[in-house]
């Protein structure tokens, strides 16, 4: 069994304190994306912003966005390179999000999903087909709703060769 993946406070404030910087009017905006960039460096970066992506609950929704947005652009560049049990935490984040209460970071998600789609395809990606499916049907939470028509749509309009791929392997999946 994987372990599960837990930041260390230190390097989680530092990285809070950054984006929460960068947020400010009159920041040195260069020097902040200076030490992000450096920061890119550390194996766990990607987790370190899935982490307050998903879970930063006390944080200012700005901060929470910008962390999601930089993950995104993290994970062009880094995503085939990572574990798997990195790759597993941060689809797990992802999925979690989808459905959040908060319209901009279920968007946010949904972007960054599409991402992921791109590097895996969504055969390598089944869970997020399964959660799709589920919420599509499952009208009762419209969060959920509105995140997979988010998804999807994105998904389509960035990757329609693997809407194609799939010629009905999952559409069981989505229509039950």
């Amino acid at each position: 069994m994987a372990l599960v993946w837990q930041p260390q406070e230190a390097a989680y404030l530092q990285l809070c304190q950054l984006l929460s910087e960068y947020q400010k009017p009159g920041a040195n905006q260069a020097l902040v994306l200076q030490q992000l960039d450096q920061a890119k460096h550390v194996a766990d970066f990607s987790n370190y912003l899935s982490f307050i992506f998903s879970k930063g609950d006390n944080l200012p929704m700005e901060v929470r966005q910008s962390a999601g947005l930089l993950l995104k652009n993290n994970l062009k560049e880094q995503y085939a390179g990572l574990s798997e049990d990195f790759r597993n935490y941060i689809k797990g984040d992802l999925l979690h999000v989808l459905s959040h209460p908060e319209r901009v970071l279920r968007h946010t998600a949904g972007s960054i999903t599409t991402t992921v789609v791109g590097t895996l395809g969504l055969t390598g990606w089944p869970e997020l087909v399964v959660w799709l499916g589920a919420s599509l049907q499952g009208a009762s939470d419209p969060a959920a709703l509105d995140g997979a028509l988010d998804s999807l749509a994105k998904i389509v309009e960035d990757h329609p060769h693997e809407v194609k791929h799939l010629k009905g392997r999952y559409i069981v999946v989505l229509r039950t």
